[in-house]
C-alpha cells in the first residue's frame, strides 16, 4: 500500500497569496516548474512529501499549517486526551 495523496490545492495557494508571490516565483523558490505549482493549485496533482519538505524548508511553515499531522504532534494528542479523565473510558 502507498503513501496517502495529498491534495491540499487551496492551502498552497493560501500560502503562495500570502507571501505576494506568482506560480512562476514560487516555483523558482522550490525548484519546480511553474505549471507543476498551478497543477496542485488545481487539485490535479498530489503535494509529494519531497514537496512539503521544500515548503517547511524555504518557507518556514510546518506540515500542521497543511492541516497535516506529524507522529510527534499525533502521540502528543493522544496523550492528551488519555490523561484527562473525561477521555478515558
Amino acid at each position: 500500500m502507498g503513501k496517502p495523496q495529498m491534495f491540499l490545492g487551496s492551502r498552497l495557494r493560501n500560502l503562495r497569496q500570502e507571501r505576494g508571490l506568482t506560480q512562476a516565483q514560487m516555483a523558482n523558490e522550490l525548484s519546480l516548474s511553474p505549471s507543476y505549482i498551478a497543477l496542485m493549485e488545481q487539485n490535479q496533482r498530489p503535494i509529494t512529501e519531497d514537496v512539503l519538505i521544500r515548503l517547511e524548508r524555504v518557507y518556514d511553515v510546518a506540515f500542521p499549517r497543511f492541516g497535516l499531522s506529524t507522529d510527534i504532534d499525533m502521540a502528543s494528542r493522544v496523550q492528551h486526551v488519555l490523561k484527562d479523565p473525561i477521555g478515558r473510558l
